[in-house]
């Protein structure tokens, strides 16, 4: 009510006090809007989008089958109603200057290994500063939906932006189940459709749109089947936080995951490398040495697995490599534990770090989501993979 300066019945029909969701940021509440509410903020939506679009953008909307986009429909009165905890701004302030004097104080110690420190620690800090602006993420929101408005099979909540402030988001409340309920199921027989249409996805926004969803935990995962067979339905949320990458380095970015999924150990160094301040030759070495070592044992076992194998089944062992395999065959390495494309580059990340190649912030978000997503991928169907796309 304080951010109405009315009462909430005012504004709500229905308003339920107990919270649907809470996180570190703030908490999510079911509501009804009253009807006349409902349809002015339709109007004032309407204007809003008028104001910002040209004539020309609106008509290629309208083309696209997207001209609504953004604009609140009276008919969608259920909504979700996000509130900032009121104690959230200034505890990021007083972390953010502490977190700031220890990396001063630790860059004097050690200013070599800390180069890139201070630069992570303003991403991070952008990012935190990102999630706490609801209108950003109710921006966001009207930015993915258009990027996805000929995609019938992918959902993002349709914000209210005339309801919505800094410190509360209104939108479209989206009746789904959690991804996390599939993963529990496995053999479900959507699974493999869900994995599939994820991959499109996180492609689609890597690769086509520059513009990623970089909080895509299972979380902010729902999933709605739809009757006769028809593929199923995922729905995104919490789009407070995204990323976007230069030209070069996407297809440097790419180009490492090429090398991890082609089990390239050079390729994946030299792809580190561009993304990381300079560091000694000789650390380089033995970091180009490392990373050898770790793709040679996953590659080893993986063909000493295959050739027990066909021992066992009394034929032939067909020499292989793994980057040749098929996703599902298996990155499977019983000595490192081992399961999916996304474990090897968790080991990279870790190599990365006992060697001092500080990756960009920006590029370590997208390699974590992809990671995140890989993850996802192969809990949820095994033979499908993103490296392999």
């Amino acid at each position: 009510g304080q951010v109405y300066r009315v009462p909430l019945e005012h504004i709500f029909e229905h308003f339920d006090e107990t919270p649907v969701a809470s996180g570190s940021i703030g908490q999510v509440y079911r509501a009804v809007l009253r009807e006349d509410v409902a349809r002015r903020a339709a109007v004032e939506d309407m204007a809003a989008y008028a104001a910002e679009r040209t004539l020309f953008q609106r008509a290629w909307d309208w083309v696209l089958g997207g001209a609504g986009d953004g604009v609140a429909d009276p008919d969608e009165r259920e909504v979700a109603v996000k509130v900032r905890h009121p104690w959230v701004v200034d505890n990021l302030e007083s972390d953010c200057r502490l977190l700031n004097e220890l990396v001063r104080l630790v860059s004097r110690v050690r200013p070599k290994e800390c180069a890139r420190l201070g630069e992570t620690t303003q991403h991070f800090e952008a990012a935190l500063a990102q999630q706490l602006d609801f209108q950003e993420e109710a921006s966001e929101l009207n930015a993915f939906r258009r990027n996805f408005r000929r995609w019938r099979n992918v959902t993002f909540p349709r914000p209210l932006r005339t309801l919505s402030s800094k410190a509360v988001l209104v939108e479209t409340f989206e009746k789904a189940v959690p991804i996390k309920e599939y993963i529990e199921q496995p053999g479900h027989p959507i699974n493999a459709a869900i994995a599939r249409l994820g991959l499109s996805c996180l492609l689609k926004m890597m690769l086509v749109d520059n513009h990623m969803h970089a909080d895509l935990h299972p979380g902010n995962i729902m999933v709605r089947e739809r009757r006769w067979g028809l593929p199923p339905n995922i729905v995104l949320l919490d789009t407070g936080m995204t990323v976007e990458l230069s030209s070069d380095d996407r297809y440097s970015l790419l180009d490492m995951l090429t090398g991890i999924s082609d089990m390239d150990p050079d390729r994946v160094v030299d792809g580190a490398m561009r993304f990381s301040c300079p560091i000694p030759e000789q650390t380089q070495s033995e970091f180009r040495a490392e990373i050898r070592h770790i793709f040679g044992t996953i590659e080893n076992a993986w063909v000493t697995t295959k050739k027990a194998r066909a021992a066992a089944m009394g034929i032939d062992y067909a020499p292989m490599k793994l980057a040749d395999a098929a996703p599902g065959d298996g990155a499977e390495d019983t000595v490192n534990g081992l399961q999916h494309m996304g474990a090897i580059m968790t080991k990279v990340f870790e190599c990365c770090r006992q060697y001092g190649v500080q990756l960009e912030g920006r590029i370590c978000t997208v390699l974590v989501t992809t990671v995140m997503l890989e993850s996802l991928q192969h809990q949820l169907d095994p033979t499908v993979g993103i490296m392999k796309s």
